[in-house]
């Protein structure tokens, strides 16, 4: 972080990322991918964080994607998948859904067990004109904090 940034004010590490990505397209309409991400911090050890996943459509207006990800390194250690849906249901409404889970682990914690968190969520985008588009997502968060927290969020997006 440079000396302009917010994160200056706090102690926080100095941060790089390094991305390898590969995607492999199979016959209509099915994606194949994988990324391999290094962190590294100044002050601190390194993260290794692997992504592997799958995008499909097995019919014309669904989209899934399946993905799982294994982090090791500072800050802890996870594994955990995310499972998301969007389907089309009109010229302008797009429905999308998903769920997340993770198991991890922090080493500043007292106890030597893994948490669990995942969270849940539905949303619809649509589009009121061409450069405009209403955006609604409701989702319910579970953790080691809290059992349940429901949040929501309603957006206007529009490009200028």
């Amino acid at each position: 972080f440079d000396t302009t940034s917010i994160y200056s004010v706090f102690a926080v590490d100095r941060y790089r990322e390094y991305l390898i990505r590969a995607d492999y397209n199979f016959e209509k309409p099915v994606t194949i991918f994988g990324s391999y991400i290094r962190q590294t911090y100044e002050d601190e050890e390194n993260t290794d964080h692997y992504i592997i996943g799958i995008n499909f459509s097995p019919i014309q207006d669904l989209k899934m994607s399946f993905s799982t990800d294994y982090r090791r390194g500072f800050g802890g250690n996870l594994f955990g998948f995310e499972i998301t849906g969007d389907y089309r249901t009109a010229n302008k409404l797009l429905l999308s859904a998903g769920l997340q889970y993770d198991a991890y682990h922090r080493p500043f914690f007292e106890h030597e067990d893994y948490d669990y968190a995942h969270r849940l969520w539905i949303g619809a985008r649509y589009e009121i004109r061409k450069n405009a588009s209403l955006i609604l997502r409701l989702e319910d968060n579970i953790n080691e904090n809290f059992e349940h927290r429901p949040l929501g969020r309603i957006a206007l997006t529009w490009d200028l």
